[in-house]
């Protein structure tokens, strides 16, 4: 008498009914790691562009918008934008402290620090000159530039790298009279603007805050 292997026609029932509770249970356990699986990477790629705007606004602020201290007996060009070596130099008011100096007359600067002026009003570009050896300053200020550049609203690019982002706050900041370890988000009397704070945010409402000063 011959025995015949294989499945009957119950077991195979019983069988893909058992794979598909199987299935249904691994599917329920694993199902948002395998359909969200790119959430992650979506979430690093918002975080990164989010830096890598910022970083690209510090390097600009780097290069064209943090003027060096003043010199003696040192050429400077037309153009040329320092700050005062010491606070003392433009008053003993620290607010004065804010203030730049752009060249308007080439030349070579004297062997003592010429005393600034602290016209309150700071005008975007001074019309006193102030004699330096054979160099003379107007008075002026950089970060403004920065802050123009840096702009407001949603942003695809800054200057002509491509980077998403949207600038939340583009402002000089100033300390509290009443409190100094704390900031306005406004000028003090006389205005400050060597303090630019600047936050940018991503889709995903994460942000990132820097300060700019022009010291």
């Amino acid at each position: 008498m011959k025995t015949k292997n294989g499945f009957t026609l119950i077991e195979v029932i019983v069988t893909i009914v058992i794979s598909a509770i199987v299935g249904t249970l691994i599917l329920s356990y694993l199902g948002n790691s395998l359909t969200q699986s790119g959430a992650p990477l979506a979430r690093f790629q918002q975080a990164t562009g989010l830096h890598k705007a910022m970083e690209i606004i510090t390097a600009d602020y780097r290069k064209n918008y943090k003027p060096p201290i003043w010199k003696p007996a040192t050429g400077y060009t037309v153009g040329a934008i320092v700050v005062p070596t010491t606070v003392d130099k433009v008053g003993s008011n620290p607010n004065y402290i804010s203030y730049f100096y752009k060249c308007t007359t080439a030349g070579q600067s004297g062997s003592t620090e010429p005393v600034w002026t602290t016209n309150a009003t700071y005008p975007a570009d001074g019309t006193t000159h102030i004699a330096d050896g054979t160099a003379q300053w107007a008075q002026t200020y950089v970060l403004e530039g920065l802050k123009n550049e840096i702009g407001v609203g949603s942003k695809t690019s800054y200057k002509t790298v491509p980077v998403n982002y949207t600038v939340v706050m583009n402002g000089y900041i100033a300390p509290d009279p009443s409190n100094p370890a704390t900031f306005l988000n406004s000028n003090s009397t006389p205005p400050r603007y060597d303090l630019l704070k600047v936050t940018i945010k991503n889709d995903l409402g994460e942000t990132l805050t820097t300060l700019f000063t022009g010291q």
